[in-house]
């Protein structure tokens, strides 16, 4: 596998990403969406990791209440979501973060994310990995390796 480097200087970011995959800068609000080759021309949806920056200074929040918020609106913004691996700390950037999976649909796939979150003073970073439900197992390795790599800078 070889990686190649992602940086956005504007928005204080890092992160190394598969040499075949195709960055898209502002995709949905997200600074960046990282998606995996199509796998055949009849694939309806590409395998992703995409990083959100939020500024909450006009709210601040601790990073309890960040959390607490994140995992309450999931209900809301995803179908059928399901909470497969509750809330865990991690690291990540190389701060205290925390982590979770779960399961859902958006449109007629059915999905699994892997979501990684750190507060620094009032600016949340949402890491976000996404696969079909099919592919998930087998990307999850490279999703942690590219997350290894994330650096705010």
């Amino acid at each position: 596998m070889e990686f190649l480097i992602y940086e956005n200087q504007q928005a204080g970011i890092q992160i190394d990403y598969l040499m075949d995959w195709d960055i898209v800068e502002g995709f949905m609000g997200s600074v960046v969406v990282i998606l995996s080759p199509q796998e055949d021309p009849k694939d309806t949806f590409r395998d992703n990791l995409n990083i959100m920056i939020q500024d909450l200074s006009a709210q601040p929040l601790t990073f309890e209440q960040y959390s607490a918020l994140s995992i309450a609106q999931l209900k809301n913004l995803i179908t059928k979501a399901k909470i497969v691996e509750p809330f865990s700390m991690t690291t990540a950037a190389g701060v205290p973060a925390g982590t979770m999976t779960y399961t859902g649909r958006q449109g007629k796939s059915k999905l699994k994310w892997y979501n990684v979150w750190t507060l620094i003073d009032t600016t949340a970073y949402v890491v976000t990995c996404t696969a079909t439900r099919k592919s998930y197992s087998k990307l999850l390795p490279v999703f942690k390796q590219m997350l290894s790599s994330f650096k705010i800078l």
